[in-house]
């Protein structure tokens, strides 16, 4: 049972209003829930979990306005109560945006390689309202949004792909320390398969990846966004016409997010290269195409992010 002490909270209510009034005020049901302010009434309160429930409910129901004038009290009350302070990210959707490709190179035995379709984009878009209705309340400094991404039992480089990928972080946020907006760009990228493959090839293997948006409220700590949660897998099978090919797909991950969502392609891995880099290949410049997934000779789209 949290315990919060009513005195404290409305010296923070009455030095943001000093002609405040309860009765015709927004944080009326919100003090009422916590034991009304009558002349007398105990200082320190005992609030249950249901009834802490029920005030977060209300506190990150409140109009932007109401929350930026009583941030100091609403911050002293998400802290003794462990609640949020602020309105918090909701009706969030996943949108496939488009495919690029960059142009890479290498430098190989006998010089340099350049590989016009060297690394595959896939453009995604999260988007995201707010449980008191206003998106200012997710565009403003107030409501900071991330991403965690991690492999859960497996490495990047684990079979069937290769070392070219053991530096590739296991467990990172983005950006770790947070950032503003309601539309937030997610790129997921693959260099070209035929230089991140073990060869021989093996098939079978799949590579398990998760993703989560993450919210923080001020002075508060990170916490998930409700439903925003996310599986990505990759690895090498054999596709429809009897060739081998690295497959991406990306789905809402039940049952954290019931919301389907399906992404999902192969790309042609070919032959063996002639040439095999020594570190992954580097962007040449900031040439980026956008084309098609469609026209591109080497994808085949199993699922298009519907």
């Amino acid at each position: 049972m949290a315990q919060m002490s009513m005195v404290t909270f409305m010296r923070f209510v009455n030095a943001a209003d000093r002609s405040f009034r309860q009765s015709a005020s927004s944080l009326n049901n919100i003090i009422l829930l916590l034991g009304g302010n009558e002349n007398g009434s105990t200082a320190f309160r005992n609030i249950n979990a249901v009834t802490t429930t029920n005030i977060e409910n209300l506190v990150i129901a409140l109009p932007t306005p109401k929350l930026t004038k009583y941030r100091q009290a609403l911050e002293y009350l998400g802290t003794a109560l462990d609640i949020d302070s602020f309105a918090r990210p909701s009706g969030c959707v996943m949108n496939y945006r488009g495919f690029s490709v960059e142009t890479t190179g290498f430098r190989g035995t006998n010089g340099h390689v350049m590989v016009p379709n060297g690394r595959y984009l896939f453009n995604h878009e999260f988007t995201m309202n707010s449980t008191n209705g206003e998106r200012s309340a997710v565009l403003d400094n107030h409501c900071l949004t991330r991403e965690r991404v991690w492999y859960p039992g497996s490495r990047a480089h684990m079979p069937p792909f290769n070392n070219l990928l053991a530096n590739v972080p296991q467990d990172f946020y983005q950006p770790q320390d947070g950032t503003t907006g309601c539309e937030i760009g997610d790129e997921h990228s693959t260099n070209n398969p035929v230089y991140i493959v073990r060869w021989p090839l093996s098939m079978g293997n799949t590579i398990n990846i998760r993703q989560r948006y993450q919210y923080k409220n001020p002075n508060r700590v990170w916490k998930n966004i409700p439903g925003a949660s996310f599986e990505l897998q990759k690895g090498v099978r054999w596709g429809a016409g009897g060739s081998p090919v690295f497959f991406f797909s990306k789905k809402n991950h039940a049952p954290e997010n019931p919301d389907r969502f399906h992404f999902e392609v192969e790309i042609d891995i070919g032959n063996q290269p002639l040439e095999v880099p020594n570190s992954l290949p580097r962007r040449i410049g900031f040439a980026r195409t956008n084309i098609s997934l469609s026209v591109h000779p080497e994808l085949r789209i199993i699922a298009d992010g519907s």
